[in-house]
């Protein structure tokens, strides 16, 4: 149409077809007397490979850091049902806090998300995603972490900052083992109590975890609820194990809090409170009746000579 000086352009829906991708594209591109063009139109993109997204990079509606990272970050699966909105003059479109003229939205399928050096990646990583006024959003979504599913919710709230930082809220139910290899192998390793870091498990237990992800290790950390159902604890090697534990831990920062834990140690029926930091001090109270064998047993774990009252 060409009213008033303009010239609009509408199209219901054009595919464009290339070598790396196919993608269709419908709405209005309008020319008037601003030197660049006013957009309103959708870009539907069907299927992308992380091949197909890195020939795309950089891309110049995205911050320079937000591109290399995707570039880095997605290392397989695909992404479907990618609509990419673009809405204002050609020369403004941008992903910006302060600006809303591009949003990308699109459904992960399966894909290994390697967000961080340092940090375990995310595989089989499925859910839909927005990107949209500086922000990325992933919401909700499921995953795999080792050998251990969860449920996910993430987002990365200032795609133009050097090094992004994902606010991470995750649920699972699986492995102690792999809880722990999680905390043990990312940047926050060195924040976490020594008694975490000595300590070995094994069975089943429920995970509710708030996590900061970053590059950065000084803005890494975690806030994590561990509900052991039936789990084996080996708090340090000089030490039993503790077997068929119940009962929550919670790790904040750098203190490992758990009260009125219950199982069994040295075949006695036990409850544990537990207090621990990383400055090192820690407070380990069990509350128990034992025989005497079960103190001497204890004693000589200890490598201390047992009271003759016990003998």
């Amino acid at each position: 149409d060409r009213t008033d000086g303009r010239i609009a352009v509408r199209s219901e829906g054009v595919d464009a077809r290339g070598p790396e991708l196919n993608a269709r594209v419908s709405g209005d591109i309008t020319s008037d007397a601003a030197p660049s063009l006013a957009l309103d139109i959708s870009i539907k993109i069907p299927r992308l490979t992380p091949k197909q997204m890195q020939a795309l990079l950089p891309s110049p509606i995205f911050p320079s850091q937000f591109n290399r990272w995707l570039n880095a970050a997605v290392k397989s699966g695909t992404v479907e049902q990618t609509n990419i909105l673009l809405k204002g003059r050609a020369t403004e479109l941008t992903v910006a806090p302060d600006n809303d003229s591009v949003v990308v939205r699109g459904l992960m399928q399966k894909i290994k998300l390697d967000f961080a050096p340092g940090w375990p990646a995310f595989e089989a990583l499925t859910g839909p995603f927005e990107v949209k006024r500086g922000r990325l959003n992933i919401e909700p979504a499921s995953a795999r972490l080792y050998a251990t599913d969860i449920a996910v919710n993430a987002r990365i709230d200032n795609l133009a900052k050097p090094q992004p930082a994902m606010a991470l809220a995750l649920k699972s139910r699986g492995s102690v083992k792999d809880l722990l290899k999680l905390l043990l192998s990312s940047p926050i390793a060195g924040q976490l109590p020594d008694a975490v870091k000595r300590m070995s498990a094994s069975g089943q237990a429920t995970v509710d975890s708030q996590m900061m992800l970053s590059s950065d290790p000084k803005l890494a950390r975690a806030r994590t609820t561990i509900r052991l159902k039936g789990a084996s604890i080996k708090l340090a090697d000089e030490l039993p194990t503790v077997q068929a534990l119940n009962g929550q831990l919670s790790l904040s920062g750098k203190t490992l809090v758990a009260k009125n834990l219950s199982g069994k140690w040295l075949d006695q029926a036990v409850e544990l409170d537990l207090n621990a930091s990383a400055t090192g001090t820690g407070k380990l109270a069990i509350r128990s009746a034992v025989s005497s064998q079960t103190l001497q047993r204890l004693a000589t774990v200890g490598d201390v000579e047992a009271p003759r009252w016990i003998r």
